[in-house]
């Protein structure tokens, strides 16, 4: 297996549906085979987001303390054995992580129809549940009388609470930083106010916090191993199974090696992944790029920086520990060479260059983040526009901010999306897809996007590789139930379904305003 550039996955990638076949049509004609899909074959042969239906009880004291919180979840994973059936118990995980509730219970069941398959996207299973979960924590606010912020910092969890999942810490978790930052720098207590009764035009306001994994410690066997050596013109050879699907780890994994050995990130050439030269690798999915590969190329850049360094001191006839690696040479007692001239020296000499690293994980912290909009419903058509945006998030620390700020950027037009417009909308009796192309299935486009802030709280982690956490697949989570919660806000309704279609919302304000006559 040699990979190949494909662009942004988002999940859509993280287990093989019609590769399988493209491999036995090749191996039994013997000859390269391709599949070409149409624009319907695409909708109905590749994989879905996963369905989901949840319901959550929630006990709370009067002063907004939670006591305890029940949920239940059905999850529609299609008419096939795919990786939606692990849904429940990665849903059980984002539901333990965020808000320190002393007695918890929930209950997922991954259920077959007659549809098409489904599983991982953009998050597995974290923006199905963190809606479910946060607009349930908007509807207790208000049935509180209480401001959705003030209940959330009341529950909030804090570093290092230990996970009652997983029975692991939660790490430097900086949630209450996101929530106070991000309602401060949104002005949220100046904009919640209640929209007018009677306008056509209605605003409100909504927030939603978030969390997610990074990597798959301790589930599975969370390990990566990177080999790295130096080239004969000074730069340097990697090779390792990660695979950047857009996501930039490509870059982020230069950037490291490059801080290590005081190289420009160019100066890193990445071997062409091959299942013949690079060990196994769990694949580019659960956040775990830059938190797992990340540290692992890292530790493998040490490891070469130091054997560089030993081979240095040989032949420059110094000791060892004289030896210092800066702007691409090795000195020390005021002689000096070369990374070429060192690998010229070596080679002559059978004298290896290369070094390989295995990182095995050995803890989860969590990624955090909290979302603000603004909405601005037309309560004669329907139609949701969001007007302003902001999103803080917890990382760890950014080390690459363009592209941390690009994926949040990304996450927050698929979060739109998926708010108000994005529905394939199967019969329920059939298992029949309506909406196989995209004159059915609607996007947002560029037009539909609102300015996006962006807040970054970069307190550290101590187990990432310079303090770095995953923002990848957090940026989507929080943002449908920001939304949702805002739509409810502005037309003070308990909108629980997406998409929000105007359809909807139409629908909803009638029997809003029959009820009310009634």
């Amino acid at each position: 297996m040699v990979k190949t550039a494909i662009g942004g996955s988002f999940g859509g990638k993280a287990e093989p549906i019609l590769d399988p076949l493209c491999a036995h049509f090749a191996r039994v004609l013997q000859r390269p085979v391709g599949i070409t899909l149409d624009r319907a074959e695409t909708f109905t042969a590749t994989r879905t987001r996963s369905g989901a239906i949840g319901q959550v009880r929630t006990a709370v004291r009067r002063d907004g303390r939670i006591l305890a919180r029940d949920t239940e979840v059905r999850i529609d994973i299609g008419a096939y054995q795919t990786g939606g059936g692990f849904l429940p118990g990665s849903m059980s995980q984002r539901m333990s992580r965020l808000y320190d509730v002393p007695n918890q219970r929930f209950r997922g069941r991954a259920v077959l129809t007659n549809t098409v398959s489904s599983g991982a996207f953009r998050g597995y299973g974290s923006p199905q549940i963190h809606l479910i979960s946060e607009i349930n924590m908007d509807l207790t606010a208000r049935a509180l009388g209480m401001d959705p912020v003030t209940f959330r910092l009341r529950n909030l969890i804090a570093p290092d609470k230990v996970d009652q999942v997983t029975g692991i810490s939660v790490g430097n978790a900086r949630i209450r930083d996101c929530v106070e930052q991000g309602a401060e720098a949104f002005g949220w207590q100046a904009r919640r106010v209640p929209a007018d009764p009677v306008a056509r035009f209605r605003r409100g306001v909504g927030m939603a916090c978030a969390t997610h994994i990074n990597g798959c410690f301790p589930g599975f066997h969370e390990a990566t191993t990177a080999s790295l050596g130096l080239r004969p013109d000074g730069r340097f050879d990697l090779t390792c199974a990660l695979h950047d699907l857009g996501c930039g780890s490509n870059t982020v994994a230069a950037q490291i090696i490059a801080e290590v050995l005081d190289a420009a990130p160019t100066d890193v050439v990445f071997c062409e992944v091959d299942s013949d030269l690079c060990a196994y690798d769990l694949g580019t999915r659960a956040s775990r790029m830059t938190y797992i590969v990340g540290e692992a190329v890292r530790r493998t850049a040490e490891k070469l920086k130091a054997h560089l360094c030993g081979i240095a001191a040989l032949a420059l006839n110094l000791p060892a520990g004289e030896v210092t690696l800066a702007g691409g040479h090795f000195q020390g007692a005021g002689r000096r060479i070369s990374l070429a001239n060192l690998a010229a020296w070596a080679n002559a000499r059978g004298t290896g260059l290369e070094v390989t690293e295995t990182y095995r994980a050995t803890a989860n912290p969590g990624s955090y983040a909290a979302h603000f909009a603004e909405v601005e419903v037309d309560v004669l058509t329907g139609r949701v526009r969001v007007t302003d945006y902001l999103a803080a998030h917890d990382l760890g620390r950014a080390l690459n901010q363009r592209l941390v700020e690009g994926q949040i950027h990304g996450g927050v037009q698929i979060g739109i999306g998926y708010a108000l417009l994005e529905d394939i909308a199967i019969n329920p009796e059939t298992g029949v897809m309506k909406a196989d192309s995209f004159s059915r299935y609607h996007l947002v486009n560029a037009p539909e996007m609102p300015g996006i802030r962006v807040i970054l709280v970069e307190k550290g982690e101590p187990s990432g590789p310079y303090g770095a956490k995953s923002v990848g697949e957090i940026a989507t989570i929080p943002v449908a139930p920001a939304i949702v919660n805002a739509i409810n806000h502005a037309l003070e309704l308990q909108l629980t379904e997406l998409p929000v279609t105007r359809e909807r919302v139409v629908a909803a304000m009638q029997r809003k305003a029959a009820v009310t006559q009634s």
